[in-house]
């Protein structure tokens, strides 16, 4: 048997935690990443780094993981006129210095399951239960190993679905549908709906529902708009249906969130 591919990646215990802000505008902001604790970065915007091996800036976009080694220290900032939301996860193991580091910056195509993996983490830790330290181990093992599969170059991407996953960011509170997908890229509507199910498990629908709900979380989370409001600020008609939308992705009510 040809075997194409192999390797081991050590993965190492983790305590995890998760934790959610908004950049605001403004100057640097000085970080340092605590003792056997690996920080690493997503952003839905852009942020920009300033890491001690580079004289020129790193910019973290949607795409994007940066990491942070035990003890190293950056400064970040953004130049954006609104304040940009961003997700830092920690992961502390026990022994750092023989555990194998991730890449400093991975770039992955639209909508890797390793974003959906750090949103789970993220939800867990946020909402403990009687399971949810083990499952946040779970978690955080699963975002370890995605990483170092980038490393090797096997995260590969779908050009025309990477397309299509920018088409919907630029237009996301417009909730385009799978019609509108294929007549922008010459493709019938059972085309695209093959597509998004073959690579991502999921419709287009499903997609525009679960980006939007992940926008929704990032907002209520401020505290300044009420379920209401988020449901209009999102595009939703009917705050009783995107409530709906909203529960049956989460699990729970957009007021609890």
């Amino acid at each position: 048997m040809e075997v194409l591919f192999a390797q081991t990646v050590a993965i190492p215990e983790f305590t995890a935690v998760a934790v959610r802000r908004l950049r605001q505008p403004g100057t640097p902001q000085r970080i340092v990443a605590q003792p056997g604790t690996f920080r690493f970065f997503l952003t839905g915007g852009e942020i920009e780094f300033f890491l001690p091996e580079s004289r020129d800036p790193v910019p973290l976009t949607r795409r994007m993981i940066l990491m942070l080694r035990p003890e190293e220290e950056a400064l970040y900032s953004s130049s954006s006129p609104r304040p940009v939301p961003y997700l830092r996860l920690e992961l502390t193991v026990k022994q750092p210095d023989r555990t194998e580091p991730p890449p400093r910056l991975a770039v992955f195509r639209y909508a890797h399951p390793v974003f959906g993996v750090a949103d789970r983490l993220d939800e867990t830790l946020a909402n403990p239960g009687p399971c949810s330290a083990a499952l946040a181990r779970l978690l955080a093992q699963e975002f370890w190993l995605y990483l170092h599969e980038q490393r090797t170059g096997t995260g590969g991407a779908d050009p025309r679905l990477d397309r299509m996953l920018r088409y919907l960011e630029e237009r996301l509170l417009e909730h385009p549908t799978r019609q509108q997908l294929a007549r922008e890229f010459n493709l019938s509507p059972q085309q695209v709906n093959l597509l998004f199910r073959r690579n991502l498990g999921i419709s287009p629908g499903e997609y525009v529902q679960r980006q939007l709900i992940r926008s929704a979380r990032q907002l209520l989370r401020t505290g300044k708009l009420s379920v209401k409001e988020t449901s209009a600020r999102l595009g939703f008609a009917n705050p009783f249906y995107f409530s709906r939308i909203f529960k049956k992705i989460t699990g729970h009510a957009p007021s609890e969130n």
